[in-house]
């Protein structure tokens, strides 16, 4: 039988960050589904306080993560990649309206429904409100501007230029993106492209 929930295990920082980031940005269609709370349905302060305790389970995804479905499926339709594309802009704007920065923008942390769409997921690092982040993007996903080695503190570039990364990802099918070493990014190669377009994705995903 296929599980209908993944109760999600973690450091119990990052859980309990992960928890109050699900109950602020409540029920959206690219954000992956809460199964056991009824933290939509209460006021803010309330979610934040009854978040810190209560687990955490995420609806099943039946095709798994991007990543791996990428690497499973090389033959993938340009028009599926391109409505990936723009889901995960429209989830990543959404997240910022709720002063959230992600933090972790990469394939892995990208669910996919029975239907082949998208939620975005796996926020125990991200920043609230300006607070600084718990984790950085990989290197290959790190604006080349910015040091990957550290955390961020509301900088919403960190994910606006990992997502450029993974759009570019999902389009070429690079080998040097899901590779499980890839190499670095280096300073003046992708970084004006791909920062460029994902500020004009995700605007398109606004309008």
């Amino acid at each position: 039988m296929i599980p209908a929930v993944h109760i999600k295990e973690s450091e119990p920082d990052l859980l309990c960050n992960e928890r109050i980031v699900y109950s602020l940005l409540g029920p959206h269609p690219r954000i992956a589904e809460i199964k056991n709370t009824n933290l939509y349905t209460l006021p803010v302060e309330t979610r934040i306080e009854k978040a810190r305790t209560e687990p955490l389970c995420i609806a099943f995804a039946p095709n798994g993560d991007l990543q791996q479905y990428l690497l499973n499926h090389p033959d993938i339709p340009q028009r599926l990649r391109a409505k990936w594309g723009v889901q995960i802009a429209e989830g990543l704007a959404f997240i910022h309206s709720r002063h959230i920065v992600w933090a972790d923008c990469t394939p892995a942390n990208m669910l996919l429904t029975a239907d082949l769409d998208i939620l975005l997921c796996d926020f125990g690092g991200s920043g609230i409100r300006g607070s600084e982040t718990g984790v950085s993007p990989p290197r290959i996903y790190c604006d080349p501007e910015l040091d990957s080695s550290r955390n961020f503190s509301g900088e919403r570039r960190i994910d606006i230029y990992a997502f450029g990364c993974v759009f570019l990802e999902i389009l070429t099918y690079n080998a040097d993106f899901l590779s499980p070493t890839p190499p670095d990014v280096r300073r003046g190669g992708m970084q004006c492209p791909c920062f460029a377009f994902s500020l004009w994705c995700i605007d398109m995903s606004i309008d």
